[in-house]
């Protein structure tokens, strides 16, 4: 035998489920706290607002609980943290930051995805340090043009960033190197 539900109680209902639905809208357009999960936020994404730089003690919160899912075998819950991260700060050194970070923590199992997310870093905020790793996962995939490619910009950044530093240019040569014995194998 089936009951109806009387019409006072069928509104009561669908005006819970629209405040559901909106709250959960909102949480998503306005970056609302979802779920706080082992001290970290979970946030709503909008990816087409970019907003001011995170505090660091959040992206080390970030980095600490993707590292702990990496340890239990969850790289996929791990990235996902990231990529939440990457599309709440404003900051491009924190995305490159945060870029460098999936790529380190995927690597091992997807290079390409790892190259992608390098190529991301590279275009928020290029430098030395992020055309080393990207010259560096182009040498482990064989694509030795591409990983001479990055380690010559590497090299020109570090000359760049480092203008007065003695040691620069020895630095600098070892990338310079990479690069040289990266085009002997093309």
């Amino acid at each position: 035998m089936v009951k109806r539900v009387s019409k006072k109680a069928a509104v009561w209902i669908a005006i819970i489920i629209a405040v559901l639905l909106t709250a959960g809208t909102a949480a998503y357009i306005f970056r609302v706290p979802l779920l706080n999960l082992f001290g970290v936020t979970i946030y709503g994404v909008n990816t087409t607002d970019t907003g001011p730089p995170l505090e660091e003690a959040e992206i080390e919160t970030t980095i600490t609980a993707a590292e702990t899912f990496v340890g239990r075998g969850d790289t996929e819950a791990a990235t996902k943290l990231i990529d939440n991260a990457i599309a709440k700060t404003g900051s491009s050194e924190q995305k490159a930051s945060l870029y460098e970070k999936k790529a380190s923590i995927i690597a091992e199992s997807d290079v390409d995805g790892a190259i992608e997310a390098m190529e991301e870093a590279v275009a928020v905020n290029p430098g030395f340090e992020t055309y080393s790793y990207l010259a560096l996962l182009y040498e482990r995939t064989g694509d030795y043009a591409k990983a001479a490619e990055f380690y010559d910009k590497s090299y020109d950044a570090y000359l760049e960033e480092f203008p007065d530093k003695p040691a620069g240019q020895i630095d600098a040569n070892l990338f310079k190197e990479k690069a040289d014995e990266m085009e002997s194998k093309l």
